[in-house]
């Protein structure tokens, strides 16, 4: 668990416990961090081993249809970001 500053309603959702976000907006200075800190118990993680590295399934990147449909949206975001032109693409 994280210090957080910022508590927002997901757009669209109705105010429930499950459906907001929560994070830091901005920059936190040193002091105000550790304060933070000591009034969440004092410990934050501090190693990232990855998000493949579970022991236990993990349901979205596994999944064939989840992945078919990210690469999608991703090729379909780059499309309106590049012009075609740039691309030289020969006849």
């Amino acid at each position: 668990m994280y210090p957080i500053n910022r508590h927002t309603l997901i757009p669209g959702e109705k105010p429930s416990y499950h459906n907001y976000m929560t994070g830091v907006e901005g920059i936190v200075p040193e002091a105000e961090y550790q304060a933070m800190i000591k009034k969440m118990g004092g410990r934050v993680p501090i190693d990232f081993h990855g998000y493949n590295n579970y022991n236990d399934f993990w349901p979205f990147w596994s999944s064939e249809p989840y992945t078919y449909v990210t690469n999608m949206l991703a090729l379909a975001k780059f499309s309106n970001t590049v012009d075609e032109s740039d691309l030289h693409l020969s006849p």
